[in-house]
């Protein structure tokens, strides 16, 4: 693994780091009035249909390389519950952020596609946003998911 070196936060950066956050903070806020279960059926379903769309084509990658059996129901199934999750968690956060319809549709079927690499990448994103620190285990599932989360192709 190559690691980067970032140049330091002069204070410019810091200015529009901190002017960028003020101007997210209202509109965070009032996300944060949304309840999960003010969202139509039509609207999880479009949602919901994108995120299981993104996973049928990450099978049926894995399948073309040879990494999955054509025939396995139960990986097919695993792969489309894992990218409906993923694609659910990324519909709620983009919900929560006030992201435009149109990129949220995107990302949901991205996270969709990604299935538990997607999750392990939201994981880290509130272990960075709320300063937690989960320990390293409960990301290994024993397979080439945590593998491929860690090195995205």
């Amino acid at each position: 693994m190559v690691e980067t070196t970032h140049p330091p936060f002069d204070a410019a950066m810091k200015r529009h780091l901190v002017m960028a956050l003020a101007a997210w903070f209202p509109l965070a806020a009032q996300a944060a009035d949304k309840d999960p279960t003010d969202y139509s059926i039509r609207q999880y379903s479009v949602m919901l249909g994108v995120a299981l769309l993104g996973g049928l084509v990450s099978w049926i990658n894995k399948v073309r390389a040879g990494q999955l059996p054509a025939w396995s129901l139960m990986q097919l199934v695993g792969e489309l519950a894992t990218s409906a999750f993923s694609g659910l968690l990324c519909f709620w956060i983009c919900e929560w952020t006030n992201t435009p319809q149109l990129l949220t549709i995107s990302l949901v079927a991205i996270a969709g596609h990604m299935g538990t690499r997607a999750i392990i990448l939201f994981e880290r994103w509130a272990e960075r946003r709320y300063g937690l620190r989960l320990p390293d285990d409960h990301l290994d599932t024993g397979g080439e998911h945590a593998k491929a989360a860690d090195h995205p192709q």
